[in-house]
């Protein structure tokens, strides 16, 4: 009986290091609104009340109208985007008939409550 125990122990041991260090996700299909804040940063709405800082590399959103759609998709099957190398993230200038430019997402992160209440008006998503 005494090695099954040590078993559960080590293995409850190990579930709740990974916990501790598992990153934060969203799912693609929690997506929401969405608000670009300058050439190289979108905050998105995920679910009812948080918000996500998507950065991109370069001036992607430069010149981008709030009428440009945004292509947003997972590299992941699971839909799960995790870090920033599991968003594929494309801007359509010029509206629907435009042609999809790529976007090097860089970072992402989730803003905390206090980040959230510090968004001016014009710029929650």
């Amino acid at each position: 009986m005494k090695p099954l125990s040590a078993f559960v122990t080590v293995a409850l041991a190990a579930a709740a290091s990974t916990s501790a260090l598992a990153e934060p996700c969203f799912r693609t299909r929690d997506l929401g609104n969405h608000t670009i804040i300058d050439d190289h940063t979108l905050y998105a709405k995920v679910g009812v009340k948080d918000v996500w800082r998507i950065g991109v590399k370069g001036g992607c959103f430069a010149g981008v109208h709030a009428t440009d759609p945004l292509i947003i998709r997972t590299t992941a099957s699971i839909g799960m985007v995790c870090k920033p190398l599991d968003l594929d993230l494309s801007v359509q200038r010029g509206g629907a008939g435009g042609i999809p430019s790529a976007c090097i997402v860089d970072s992402i992160s989730q803003l905390t409550p206090k980040e959230i209440a510090a968004i001016p008006k014009g710029k929650k998503p």
